[in-house]
C-alpha cells in the first residue's frame, strides 16, 4: 500500500523547491546576478530529487536492488552533491573571497560525497568491510545511507553555522531562516537510515524544506 504521508510529504518538499527555484530564475532572468542563477539550479535539483523519492513510494517499488536502489542513488546525490554542493559554493564566498577557494572546496566535498554513494551504492558488495560507519544490517542501501550522513552531516553544520552567524552580524532574515532550516537538517539527518524513524524525518524534512525555501525567496528579493 502506497504510503501517502511520505508521498504527499514529498511532493510538498518538491513544490516548494520548484517555487523558489524559478523565482531565482526569474530574478537571474532580470538582474543577471550569477548568484541567483546558482541557488535556482541548487533548489530546482533539489525539487528533482524529491520528485524521484516521491516516484519510489508512489510505485512501491524496493529501493534495496535494481531501479529502485539506482532512483535512490540519484536522489541522495541530486540533494546532495548538487543541491548541498551548491549552497556551499554560495556559502564559502561568504567568508573566503578568492575565487579558487570556492571552487576547490567545493569540487572536493562533491567528488568524495558522489565517490562514495556510487562505492558503496552501486559498486561494492552489501557486505563490504569498509562500511565501517554503519551500524546496523548491510545492505547496499544502508551502506549508501551512512555514508550520506557522515559525509554530509560535517558540511551541513558549516553552512548553518554560517549563514546563521551573517545573520548575527547582519540582521538579513534570508540568512536567519536558510542558517536555521540546515541547523535541523542537521540533527534529523542523523535518523534518517533508521527505518522505523523515517516517517518523523520526512516530516522534519519538510518543515526544513520550507524553511530553507522561504529563507531563498527572501533572499531572492534582495
Amino acid at each position: 500500500m502506497v504510503d501517502w504521508v511520505h508521498f504527499s510529504l514529498s511532493l510538498v518538499s518538491a513544490f516548494a523547491s520548484i517555487l523558489a527555484g524559478v523565482i531565482f530564475m526569474v530574478g537571474y532572468y532580470k538582474s543577471k546576478k550569477r548568484t541567483r542563477f546558482l541557488w535556482g539550479v541548487a533548489f530546482l535539483l533539489y525539487a528533482a530529487g524529491h520528485i524521484i523519492n516521491a516516484w519510489i513510494v508512489f510505485t512501491e517499488i524496493s529501493p534495496e536492488t535494481g531501479i529502485g536502489l539506482f532512483a535512490m542513488w540519484c536522489y541522495v546525490n541530486l540533494g546532495g552533491a548538487g543541491t548541498v554542493g551548491l549552497v556551499l559554493f554560495a556559502t564559502v564566498s561568504i567568508i573566503k573571497k578568492r575565487t579558487y577557494h570556492r571552487w576547490v572546496i567545493t569540487l572536493a566535498f562533491m567528488v568524495i560525497y558522489s565517490a562514495g554513494t556510487t562505492l558503496f551504492g552501486l559498486i561494492l558488495p552489501a557486505d563490504t568491510p569498509y562500511a565501517l560507519f554503519n551500524p546496523v544490517v548491510h545492505t547496499q542501501l544502508s551502506n549508501m545511507s551512512w555514508w550520506v550522513v557522515v559525509s554530509l552531516d560535517p558540511v551541513v553544520i558549516v553552512i548553518s553555522i554560517v549563514f546563521l552567524n551573517n545573520y548575527r552580524v547582519t540582521g538579513q532574515g534570508w540568512s536567519f531562516w536558510i542558517g536555521l532550516s540546515f541547523l535541523m537538517y542537521f540533527f534529523i539527518l542523523i535518523i534518517w537510515p533508521i527505518t522505523e524513524l523515517k516517517p518523523l524525518f520526512y516530516t522534519l524534512r519538510t518543515l526544513s524544506v520550507l524553511m530553507l525555501a522561504g529563507g531563498g525567496i527572501k533572499l531572492s528579493q534582495t
